[in-house]
Formats: structure tokens, sequence, C-alpha cells
């Protein structure tokens, strides 16, 4: 005998973060926040410029402990 048994579809909650290479095309910075986690997809150096060095010792504008992947 087969049961089947109708689950209904409910897609997680996604947010999308952007940091960085805002006016710029190097040290663009994403986070994806989906099911409880934290997933960093992309983390750039910041690159030209005679500030560049120091702009890419700076902390990052997030908990870095946070993150999952």
């Amino acid at each position: 005998m087969d049961i089947a048994v109708s689950v209904p579809y409910r897609p997680a909650h996604m947010e999308l973060e952007f940091f960085g290479a805002a006016g710029e095309v190097t040290g663009s910075c994403h986070i994806v926040r989906v099911g409880g986690q934290q997933i960093l997809l992309d983390c750039g150096l910041i690159q030209g410029g005679s500030d560049a060095e120091q702009r890419n010792r700076r902390a990052f504008p997030f908990e870095t402990r946070g993150i999952d992947a």
C-alpha cells in the first residue's frame, strides 16, 4: 500500500548583503544569509590608489565569527 503525503513547499527567507566596491570595481564583498547560515560569497581586495593598502587593513564591516562558509 502506497501512501502519499503532500508537504507544502515553503521557501527559506534569504538575505543578500553587499559591502564594498561602491563606485569602484575592486573590493567587493557579499554575504548570503539563509537557513540560519551566513555564507561569504566574495571578499576581494581593493586595488589601486595610494590608500589601497590602508583600506585593505580595515576591520570588516560584519562579525567574521558569524560566517559559516
